[in-house]
């Protein structure tokens, strides 16, 4: 494999998603057989797959945008040396081409400096995302698929009954005013220091206008009898007929929101990583969103699927989730 190939972007993404996927997926075997024979060797493929990726990631400095150490002290220093003149008697005093160097140096740092604040506030980067952003989530904690019934340790909330036999889904016979959603919550909890990925997979068939699909957080067990919601989450949600995908933080606000990464994609990958304080959503491997979840931080954290009818005509929603998976590091 050459060398540039190997020093790639798509590479590094290829490592990272090996890692996040975990051993036996396909996106680990290409990985490890794309080391092995570019002669890298090793019998443990967990610690052989982490070093190559940070080597190559070490190399990536390119994000921080600033001056260089010592860059004012250097151009002071060089100032003195060249001494400033002073106005002669009888002449106005007029800028020299020295002063106006320096204030032009003084300009450019504090551009660079600005720039560097616009594109790090832009960009939803700060310590914390970067961290979660780096984790490695290999072990997993649940793994269910839904192609017949109610799985166990899970819940049904809401009003609307759900369906089970081809994917998680609801049944659409029943959608009226006083039954306006539905879906089902996994019993157990996750503790609010532990970082945690979720991975949902939801087939679309011609998704009907008026539904929305929602993998959701929250850090209340109480889900109302109708909706089924809670009064604090952080959830993704698909909204058919508008064909977007949005992020909703706790009191409703909407973070973030786009057409999906493909259009008339038969299967979204949703990817939810978040850990105490922040959380970063991706389409596939395309991110939507990173900031913070707005999640109480000492309270434990349930996980749950839900649709709701936002009105309209009844029909099949056209939408159902396939399988969910949750790992930890």
């Amino acid at each position: 494999m050459p060398e540039t190939e190997f020093e790639s972007d798509q590479f590094l993404r290829l490592l990272t998603d090996a890692l996040r996927a975990g051993p036996a997926s396909p996106e680990w075997h290409e990985a490890v057989t794309t080391l092995r024979e570019r002669g890298d060797d090793g019998a443990d493929e967990l610690r052989l797959l982490v070093s190559a990726r940070e080597n190559l990631e070490s190399g990536k400095e390119y994000r921080s945008v600033r001056a260089g150490p010592g860059f004012t002290r250097k151009l002071m220093t060089a100032v003195e040396e060249q001494g400033v003149p002073q106005p002669r008697q009888g002449r106005p005093f007029s800028a020299t081409p020295t002063i106006i160097v320096v204030i032009s140096s003084l300009v450019l740092v504090g551009a660079i400096a600005l720039i560097g604040y616009v594109i790090s506030r832009g960009s939803g980067t700060s310590p914390a995302i970067d961290a979660l952003a780096n984790t490695y989530f290999v072990n997993t904690t649940l793994e269910v698929s839904f192609d017949s019934s109610l799985p166990e340790d899970w819940r049904q909330i809401g009003s609307l009954p759900m369906d089970f036999s081809h994917g998680l889904r609801p049944n659409a016979e029943q959608v009226d005013a006083d039954r306006p959603g539905g879906g089902i919550v996994w019993s157990q909890s996750l503790k609010a220091d532990q970082p945690v990925q979720i991975q949902v997979l939801l087939r679309m068939q011609r998704p009907a206008e008026g539904w929305i699909a929602q993998v959701f957080v929250a850090d209340d067990a109480n889900f109302t009898e109708d909706r089924g919601t809670s009064p604090h989450e952080f959830a993704w949600l698909y909204q058919a007929g508008q064909n977007q995908l949005k992020v909703i933080t706790p009191g409703g606000r909407v973070e973030a929101q786009r057409a999906p990464a493909r259009e008339r994609a038969v299967t979204q990958n949703i990817r939810i990583s978040l850990d105490r304080s922040v959380a970063i959503v991706e389409d596939g491997n395309k991110r939507l969103w990173a900031g913070p979840h707005g999640l109480d931080s000492g309270k434990p954290r349930f996980i749950g699927l839900r649709f709701l009818h936002a009105g309209g005509e009844k029909a099949e929603p056209g939408m159902s989730f396939t399988s969910l998976k949750i790992q930890t590091p």
